[in-house]
């Protein structure tokens, strides 16, 4: 039971918050290139609307991330992410003011040239953190394959030796009788 308590409401919940995370990042990081690239202004405040939706997804699953950790480890990952996430985001509001100051061609210099290679840190802390929370899923799958493998074991020690004592009784009895 504790392991299936374990898997399935925390670590199993765990991978699948960072891969919201890194969904959203991605979906983020598409609206961001568009919104810069984007010839209409209107269509360019829809896509910066949808980089904001997706960073406020993205924080959600990361709180509900940061409720799951149990190790240090976990917690310096979240951690590394989020300051990743900070330095990326810092870049991108200055990218963005320059954008909705008029300069364009600028913005989309420093977005090519520091933005996304922060951008693609981020990603980076992501993936690890989503690649530790894999691992765990499958260490504590193979330690409960262990432990049904040794109660499995047990019980059937159990079966043959129950069979032997009610052989045993049996003849005891039987002899007893006649």
């Amino acid at each position: 039971m504790l392991f299936r308590s374990q898997i399935v409401k925390q670590r199993y919940v765990a991978v699948e918050q960072t891969n919201v995370m890194r969904s959203y990042a991605n979906r983020g990081a598409q609206a961001l290139r568009n919104a810069m690239l984007a010839t209409d202004p209107a269509q360019s405040a829809r896509f910066f609307d949808a980089v904001l939706d997706a960073d406020r997804i993205g924080s959600e699953a990361a709180a509900r991330l940061g409720q799951l950790m149990s190790s240090d480890e976990e917690r310096k990952l979240l951690g590394d992410q989020g300051t990743a996430f900070a330095a990326f985001t810092a870049k991108r509001a200055l990218a963005i003011e320059q954008f909705n100051k008029g300069d364009r061609a600028a913005a989309v210099d420093f977005l090519f040239a520091t933005v996304i290679p922060l951008q693609n840190a981020y990603f980076g802390r992501l993936d690890a953190l989503l690649k530790h929370e894999t691992e765990r899923v499958d260490q504590l799958g193979r330690e409960a394959g262990e432990a049904s493998h040794d109660a499995t074991v047990l019980l059937l020690a159990l079966l043959a030796l129950a069979t032997v004592v009610s052989a045993l009784a049996g003849y005891l009895i039987t002899t007893s009788v006649t």
